[in-house]
């Protein structure tokens, strides 16, 4: 099938073309004329970049966490950011480190959150998609210093794997929530808001399973 005769698409104007006409480019297709039309794919977001973190290695606490003191980490957009994240991925990951008995099934949650303050926590590096983005403006803290979380609804969970005896270890499990391909299903986590990947439940001591969390999000602008 032949090329096209234009290479390249025009788009009309919004002063000369009234009516808003639309150009079209004419070939025979056999032995019929026809017209083609051009779109030009786009998305109602105006991304400002992509972003990946990791948690490292984790282990579960003894003691269930609050949300509101303590947890794993609070991925936060700062209340003065110019940007909304996209949650695009989560995944957990959970292995046990030594054949044991571990029966306690504790939920690894993923909860949303507002909050009050200031953050100003340590926190987890993100790297960029590609480096020629914009530095992210979400930030991933791993201590709750200078803001006051306000729990909202859970999200996203995952349980610990379990083993009744030493000979009856499971396997490392992988939970992924996954919205990409969907943007009307990903979480939006808007300025003054956040997600928080905390253990609500009481464990054991000397916990031997540990826990990975890994997260990518995109940002875009709020203008």
């Amino acid at each position: 099938m032949a090329i096209p005769v234009a290479g390249y698409v025009i788009l009309p104007d919004d002063v000369s073309n009234a009516g808003k006409k639309m150009r079209t480019v004419s070939r025979v297709v056999g032995g019929q004329t026809v017209h083609e039309h051009y779109f030009v794919k786009s998305k109602d977001r105006n991304s400002t970049g992509y972003y990946k973190a990791t948690s490292g290695l984790l282990t579960p606490p003894q003691t269930a966490q609050t949300l509101t003191t303590t947890a794993y980490f609070w991925f936060e957009v700062n209340a003065a950011a110019t940007v909304a994240a996209a949650i695009h991925s989560m995944e957990i990951s959970t292995a046990i480190t030594n054949i044991t008995a571990m029966i306690t099934a504790l939920r690894q949650q993923v909860s949303l959150f507002t909050y009050t303050g200031t953050p100003a926590g340590a926190t987890l590096t993100a790297g960029k998609v590609d480096s020629t983005m914009a530095s992210p403006q979400a930030t991933i803290r791993t201590a709750v210093t200078g803001m006051t979380p306000v729990a909202g609804a859970a999200m996203f969970t995952a349980h610990l794997p379990t083993s009744l005896t030493g000979v009856g270890q499971s396997a490392p499990s992988m939970y992924v929530y996954d919205g990409v391909t969907d943007e009307d299903n990903q979480i939006v986590i808007r300025p003054g808001e956040g997600l928080c990947f905390w253990s609500p439940d009481t464990g054991v001591a000397s916990d031997l399973r540990r826990v990975i969390a890994n997260i990518t999000w995109e940002e875009f602008s709020l203008s």
